[in-house]
């Protein structure tokens, strides 16, 4: 957990009055390498469907924030958008991943092709709503607090690993 006033804090929606950042852990991409599912989570260079003339013609191929170029403009209208939370998401690298990988999510607003934010390194900036832009925030640090008995939260971590996961 973060403190409230990290630039990049996103309030918990099971703990109310709780904030996280990926921001405050760093990135281990060698866990992400080594999971078993990671051949079918490379990008597979593939985004047959798009409008390549609006978003480029190597949009979502390789891992790259591609939605920074123009967020407010192309996804302000659309059901991606928050008016109340912050829209960090513009400034993330990603990429489309095959079908099979179960990190994808799938893109329901330009193809069915299925992405994943989790196959691609996370550099460390936010979005910057009021110049439709992404910046390098301020840092932020761990709290070493929990709202749960369990410690989940306590420290920076795989929260959610275990057999379920695929990534022990």
């Amino acid at each position: 957990w973060v403190s409230s006033s990290c630039p990049a804090a996103q309030p918990s929606t099971i703990w109310p009055g709780h904030y996280f950042s990926s921001l405050a852990c760093d990135w281990d991409p060698q866990a992400a390498i080594n999971c078993k599912f990671s051949s079918a989570c490379k990008c597979s260079q593939n985004n047959t469907g798009l409008d390549t003339m609006k978003y480029g013609v190597d949009y979502g191929t390789s891992c790259e924030a591609w939605d920074s170029e123009d967020c407010a403009g192309w996804w302000r209208d659309s059901s991606l958008w928050s008016s109340t939370a912050r829209n960090d998401w513009c400034c993330r690298p990603w990429c489309y991943v095959n079908e099979t990988c179960p990190l994808a999510d799938e893109d329901s607003l330009l193809s069915k092709l299925k992405y994943s934010y989790d196959v691609c390194a996370q550099p460390v900036e936010v979005y910057d709503e009021a110049n439709n832009t992404c910046v390098a925030p301020t840092s932020c640090a761990c709290l070493g607090e929990s709202a749960d008995p369990s410690g989940y939260g306590r420290s920076c971590g795989l929260h959610e690993a275990g057999p379920e996961s695929g990534c022990e």
